[in-house]
């Protein structure tokens, strides 16, 4: 169990990694847009592209600075102490994002109009409706 009464992700990963994609699937299937924010490692990234299968996939990878991720897991009440900086080297390593944003120099309304502009723009370029976007930190 976490200091939360939750139980250990690593006993249950691998079902709870297997029910999330299928429901992905599900959705996108459904004809449903979604927003699906993740933090995993390029494994299990890669079965998220398979999940969205031929969807309109927007990839969408967030950073931070070390010393930022830092701050922002002690503000927290549900961290471990240094988990940020224990993924930040090897998390994200290898996934070709669409937009890459830094928003440890940018506050929310930055990151989101970014990410709009950045959309938009790629919409009106391929001419179809989007179908998922995924908002990923990375490094």
């Amino acid at each position: 169990m976490t200091r939360h009464a939750q139980p250990d992700t690593r006993e249950n990963a691998p079902r709870l990694v297997d029910s999330f994609m299928k429901a992905v699937s599900l959705f996108i299937d459904q004809g449903h847009n979604l927003i699906v924010d993740v933090v995993c490692p390029n494994t299990i990234f890669e079965n998220l592209r398979i999940a969205a299968r031929d969807s309109n996939l927007f990839v969408v990878g967030l950073k931070a600075s070390v010393e930022t991720l830092r701050q922002r897991e002690n503000k927290r009440d549900d961290r471990e102490g240094g988990l940020a900086e224990s993924q930040y080297e090897g998390m994200y390593r290898d996934i070709d994002y669409d937009l890459e944003i830094d928003n440890s120099r940018l506050d929310i309304e930055q990151v989101g109009q970014a990410i709009i502009k950045t959309f938009d723009a790629r919409m009106r370029l391929n001419e179809h409706k989007p179908e998922a976007l995924s908002l990923v930190p990375f490094r």
